[in-house]
């Protein structure tokens, strides 16, 4: 009882807090070298316990990978032609065969880019139409220096 008088600081004083508070604690703390908790728990699972399938012990020595997925295992040389419609239509009535001489050349189809219809200034989120405004892969690879703060290169 003296020891305790006279020295406080060698016995810290308890407080008695609710666990719910500790729990908040103990996941919102980020510790060096330790994974975060997550609050979750653990799995029961053992501790060498690996999910997903085995490739060799499911499938032995037929095994599928992506370059199989890309490339097939063709079996004939008809397998190795594109398809009959590729870039073409073959529903009949449908066709775009010209019926004039002078529409040899002509283009079918919507373009994809409208430059056929006004520049809407506000644009619908609902507005699927590209009219030619929309950044190229450059521009989102690469972005402009003032581009974070919203000032984009149309607005110079």
């Amino acid at each position: 009882m003296h020891l305790e008088r006279s020295h406080p600081e060698y016995f810290p004083k308890t407080v008695i807090v609710k666990k719910t508070v500790e729990d908040v604690k103990a996941t919102q703390q980020d510790l060096l070298g330790v994974p975060r908790n997550l609050g979750t728990g653990s799995i029961p699972v053992p501790s060498d316990f690996a999910f997903g399938v085995r490739n060799v012990d499911t499938m032995g020595d037929d095994v599928w990978n992506a370059a199989k997925c890309l490339h097939g295992e063709p079996s004939s040389q008809k397998e190795l032609e594109p398809d009959r419609d590729l870039g073409r239509c073959v529903k009949p009535g449908s066709r775009n065969q010209v019926r004039r001489p002078e529409d040899a050349n002509r283009a079918f189809g919507c373009p994809t880019v409208r430059t056929d219809i006004p520049f809407k200034e506000f644009k619908s989120v609902a507005d699927y139409n590209n009219y030619g405004d929309e950044p190229e892969a450059v521009d989102l690879l690469f972005p402009a220096t003032y581009q974070e703060l919203g000032v984009t290169e149309f607005d110079f």
